[in-house]
């Protein structure tokens, strides 16, 4: 039987975990919450919910980090040091350059690929774990220059477990691409939802624009510290398109206007 280690048992390890035991692994489910733990074992997501990472890690063939960045690199030389030699160790982080950094560092570097399944929710605990929830989505894979070809194909194969599609790309290209893509949507909803409205008008669209508003504020606050660079030019990109509607608006110019909302529209993506 194919044993893994989750670190983490919220949202994307407590799923992680299911779709694992569906497919027939053995779980471990550790967490600094030890509630969290003990629910994604009555949940069913995890298997056991060791209070030790030396006793998570026993006998794992995949060691998967599911906490948040700054934690994943903190436990990384741990994790090298007590997983069993030819453990698989992957992360679930949404930003790679500072994780595949201390990947590349290990002793063990060459069975350590960065990860990020491009799935989620705002919602977060073990009670929104779903099993299905990676089904049909990308999941990136950052391997540093120091992992070995096999370790990509196990990360691969695990992907592909939980229904995913592994997508490989270096570390930079994932962190520029998902500024984009996610870091910068959850700055809009935030920062929409923080405005003065009337709720008693509040429709679908406002609904859809502000549901990242709901996330973990200490989260994301790490995430967008940790991708600054690629976030701030996001912003800026933003901030040039943003200028050019304002001056169309002000120059009562329906043609811009209408120019813009039709290039959005060519790049919506279902």
């Amino acid at each position: 039987m194919t044993v893994a280690a989750v670190v983490g048992t919220g949202l994307i390890g407590g799923s992680l975990g299911a779709a694992l035991r569906r497919a027939g692994w053995y779980v471990r489910g550790t967490d600094a919450n030890p509630l969290a733990a003990a629910d994604a074992v009555d949940l069913g997501l995890t298997d056991e919910a060791p209070v030790d990472l030396p006793s998570c890690f026993r006998d794992a063939d995949v060691v998967v980090l599911a906490v948040p960045v700054a934690r994943i690199v903190d436990l990384l030389p741990a994790v090298d040091a007590h997983a069993p030699a030819r453990a698989l160790i992957i992360d679930t982080g949404s930003v790679k350059q500072p994780v595949v950094a201390a990947m590349e560092a290990l002793p063990g570097a060459d069975r350590a690929v960065g990860g990020h399944p491009l799935a989620g929710s705002h919602q977060g605990g073990p009670a929104a774990a779903n099993a299905d929830l990676f089904r049909g989505q990308t999941f990136v894979l950052c391997p540093s220059t120091r992992t070995s070809t096999e370790t990509q194909e196990r990360a691969a194969s695990l992907a592909q477990t939980v229904g995913s599609v592994p997508h490989i790309l270096s570390a930079p290209e994932h962190d520029r691409s998902v500024a984009v893509t996610s870091h910068l949507p959850q700055v809009l909803s935030s920062l929409l939802a923080s405005l003065p409205a009337d709720r008693r008008l509040v429709g679908p669209g406002y609904r859809d624009m502000t549901r990242l508003a709901g996330s973990d504020a200490a989260l994301w606050r790490d995430i967008l510290l940790y991708n600054r660079q690629e976030v701030l030019a996001a912003v800026h990109a933003f901030r040039a398109s943003l200028d050019g509607m304002t001056q169309a608006l002000a120059a009562d110019n329906g043609e811009v206007v209408e120019q813009i909302i039709a290039r959005g529209r060519a790049g919506v993506t279902v």
